[in-house]
């Protein structure tokens, strides 16, 4: 999505750079419009504050890493957000309202087609997300996959923070969650979930016996997962 230079000039100046960066890092004032700070990027790990806020500019520069810019750099490098994405979040949390495009119908319905898929398939991450969790909430101590696990030192923490999940060693556990919801399989086949079987009909899962990540995005949608083989199956690691 394109925005015209007045409205994100407008979001920018409903924005506060450093209510925005003041989450990430403690900002102390150092002067009557300088804050000063660690550096909250992970690549740049320091002891003393070097990292600058400007608030009647609306600016901030680590003099450290050399990292520098605006609110809408700072969403892009440090949560690594699209410009148009920044735009829409500070959007929101302004209280803006989306400015509306000026397209053709057909490219207004493309776009809107675009959406719809987008918001079924982020959906439908969520839907397996939730089931993986699921699995591995619901196994008993005892278990094998628990403890590897517990071997591996993740605490009940970390499972419930990062959504970690279990897929089991069956062919067809979430295709049949799939069929039961209703969901189109060509769905689970573009979000690299399901595979076709190459004779006869149906599809197989693509995660079988292995650990699962969920990968977020910024704002917590479910973007993809990583799969860590619990048994002897390769390949050790697999990604939608």
């Amino acid at each position: 999505m394109s925005f015209s230079q007045n409205f994100i000039e407008r979001v920018r100046e409903a924005s506060n750079i450093v209510e925005e960066i003041g989450q990430y890092t403690q900002l102390k004032r150092s002067g009557t419009a300088r804050l000063m700070g660690l550096c909250p990027f992970p690549d740049h790990n320091e002891k003393s504050p070097s990292f600058s806020v400007s608030e009647d500019r609306q600016l901030y520069h680590c003099f450290g890493c050399g990292k520098g810019g605006n609110i809408y750099t700072f969403l892009q490098t440090y949560r690594g957000m699209s410009f148009p994405e920044a735009v829409e979040y500070l959007a929101d949390r302004a209280g803006i309202a989306i400015e509306k495009e000026k397209t053709s119908p057909q490219r207004q319905e493309q776009k809107q087609q675009y959406k719809d898929e987008k918001k079924s398939l982020l959906k439908l991450n969520q839907l397996t997300s939730e089931y993986y969790h699921f699995l591995l909430k619901k196994m008993p101590a005892d278990h094998e996959y628990r403890k590897y696990i517990q071997s591996r030192k993740l605490s009940p923490e970390v499972i419930e923070l990062f959504r970690l999940g279990v897929a089991p060693n069956k062919w067809e556990a979430l295709a049949d969650v799939f069929k039961k919801r209703s969901v189109p399989f060509a769905q689970g086949e573009k979000l690299g979930l399901l595979k076709k079987r190459n004779k006869g009909d149906g599809h197989f899962d693509m995660f079988r016996e292995r650990l699962i990540f969920p990968i977020l995005s910024p704002s917590g949608e479910v973007l993809g997962f990583g799969g860590r083989a619990l048994g002897d199956e390769p390949p050790k690691y697999l990604n939608s």
